[in-house]
């Protein structure tokens, strides 16, 4: 019951009359953990924003109310005072990023994010897009793999990736809905029907792999990606991990997980 109704601790106290001093209070609580996101803009195309993308967790309570995550609310906040004119300050912090474009111009990119973990794959879209301008002709490949649950709704930066398609920004881009059909389908499905295509473009050093979203899904893939060497290569398990781990060292593979 606590846990349907998203329960919090001063709620609880609050119903069941419970008397603590501010000491007690204080080490119940539990402390607010600082939130981190993806820069989802390119700072050469927008030098002096930065832009992140959120999911809000907004959860339908049986009693008809609603619960709003604690960031979420935030955001909401700052949302409200912004429409009505107000300037806002938040403390934000600077960490360095793992998820930087490869020096060589000719390898590609596989970029691997469902959900929010697309927003760092905005930002190298735009970098892609500037440089376009300025080269006549590609000396590699963009391919995107996005999922979520449903196309209509949860579809986030949909208009701006459909654009980057038509015009050639991003060359192969895969989606996956997985809530649109009876049988559920992940990126990591879309992965495994392109498999030979991914060991190729692995085994022969012409790749960077990104992945950006949940520890489960990049574990997911992961794995798959030891499964793909293992089929395709005849290397045994041993093997196939110690290719993965190098590709790691040399930032063939640059995760970022939460």
């Amino acid at each position: 019951m606590v846990d349907e109704q998203k329960t919090t601790i001063f709620q609880l106290i609050q119903r069941n009359n419970i008397k603590l001093n501010l000491a007690q209070f204080i080490e119940l609580c539990p402390r607010i953990s600082p939130r981190l996101f993806t820069i989802a803009s390119s700072n050469i195309k927008s030098p002096q924003q930065v832009e992140i993308a959120d999911s809000l967790l907004i959860d339908d309570l049986s009693d008809g109310t609603q619960k709003i995550g604690l960031c979420s609310q935030y955001f909401l906040n700052i949302q409200q005072r912004l429409l009505q004119g107000e300037s806002v300050k938040v403390r934000v912090d600077f960490r360095e990023s793992s998820f930087k474009l490869p020096d060589d111009p000719n390898k590609s990119i596989i970029m691997i994010g469902p959900g929010t973990g697309i927003a760092p794959f905005i930002g190298f879209l735009q970098e892609r897009e500037i440089f376009l301008q300025n080269q006549a002709q590609k000396q590699n490949e963009y391919i995107l793999y996005f999922g979520c649950k449903h196309e209509n709704g949860d579809f986030i930066y949909k208009d701006q990736l459909r654009e980057f398609q038509r015009r050639k920004i991003i060359d192969k881009f895969y989606t996956a809905f997985s809530r649109d059909q009876e049988k559920k389908i992940y990126v990591q499905d879309l992965l495994k029907h392109n498999s030979e295509e991914l060991f190729n473009q692995i085994i022969n050093d012409k790749v960077v792999i990104y992945i950006c979203g949940s520890t489960n899904m990049g574990n997911s893939v992961q794995h798959l990606i030891k499964e793909i060497l293992i089929k395709y290569s005849n290397w045994s398990e041993h093997e196939a991990e110690e290719r993965i781990q190098n590709m790691q060292k040399q930032k063939f593979l640059i995760k970022e997980l939460w």
